[in-house]
C-alpha cells in the first residue's frame, strides 16, 4: 500500500499593475514570483505584457496577490469578475 501526499495543489490569483493600476489578472499554481520571471521571459505567451516589459522595463510593474483557493474553476471565476 502506497503513502498519499496531504499536499494538495493551490492556484492564486495575481494583479500586474502599471502606473498604480492593475493592467492583468491572472491564475497560476505556481509561485506568483515565478510566473512574474515567466512573464518577463522573451518566451512567455502573453505578448501584450510581455511587450509592455520590454518597452518599460520590470522596475515600472508591481506585482499582487489577490486571491487563493484549491478550486481552479474558482479562481478562474474569481480572475473573470476582477
Amino acid at each position: 500500500m502506497g503513502t498519499r501526499s496531504l499536499r494538495t495543489k493551490s492556484y492564486d490569483v495575481y494583479g500586474i499593475l502599471f502606473n498604480g493600476e492593475i493592467k492583468y489578472i491572472g491564475v497560476t499554481s505556481q509561485t506568483v514570483s515565478y510566473r512574474w520571471y515567466q512573464h518577463c521571459r522573451s518566451s512567455s505567451k502573453t505578448a501584450a505584457l510581455r511587450e509592455a516589459i520590454k518597452q518599460y522595463g520590470r522596475e515600472a510593474f508591481s506585482v499582487i496577490h489577490l486571491a487563493c483557493g484549491f478550486s481552479r474553476s474558482d479562481m478562474m471565476h474569481i480572475e473573470r469578475v476582477l
